[in-house]
């Protein structure tokens, strides 16, 4: 409606961070939350979204109680999780994507949810709960280190054996993290 409108109006003259440095992503924190960790690769999270097209302001989808899923296993729109990744916990954002990020699912469901095929969007996203997994570095023991590191090679040979280039970049941070 006219309201959404001229929020999004507002959202779009407001200063806002460029999380590819080349306008495609436009995140503006809207409320900072109470702070907390930010999520890492693989992270479990607990988010939910709103995405309105760009060129309208139609309501593509809208999430209510949002969505438990794992960072950075491809199942929903990247631009989404570079988002997510971006927030701390309990900070609420909207973010502007341009065409060429606006490919993907809206849900972690996949494609049973909506669709994006080249779309120009703004999502708003509230980040409610995060839980990172260890990092490297944070083991009790070299056997629990030894375990992390062939975990990691494993997921980083699953990413590689999808044979798509954004999982190339996933495979490498995986092969790095162990």
């Amino acid at each position: 409606g006219l309201k959404g409108r001229c929020r999004l109006r507002l959202l779009e003259s407001a200063r806002a961070a460029d999380l590819l440095g080349d306008g495609s992503l436009m995140l503006r924190v809207l409320d900072p939350g109470r702070g907390g960790e930010k999520p890492r690769d693989l992270a479990q999270v607990h988010a939910d979204w709103r995405v309105w097209f760009l060129r309208n302001g139609e309501e593509v989808l809208g999430t209510g109680g949002g969505h438990r899923f794992i960072i950075d296993e491809a199942k929903v729109m990247i631009a989404i999780e570079l988002a997510l990744k971006d927030l701390e916990e309990g900070s609420r954002a909207c973010m502007r994507v341009s065409e060429d990020w606006g490919q993907g699912c809206l849900t972690p469901e996949g494609v049973a949810g909506p669709v994006l095929r080249g779309a120009a969007v703004w999502v708003e996203l509230t980040l409610h709960e995060v839980k990172n997994e260890i990092a490297a570095g944070e083991h009790g023991d070299v056997e629990q280190a030894l375990a992390f590191a062939a975990e990691k090679k494993e997921q980083g040979n699953r990413s590689l054996a999808s044979k798509r280039p954004a999982d190339d970049s996933r495979a490498l941070r995986r092969y790095q993290a162990g």
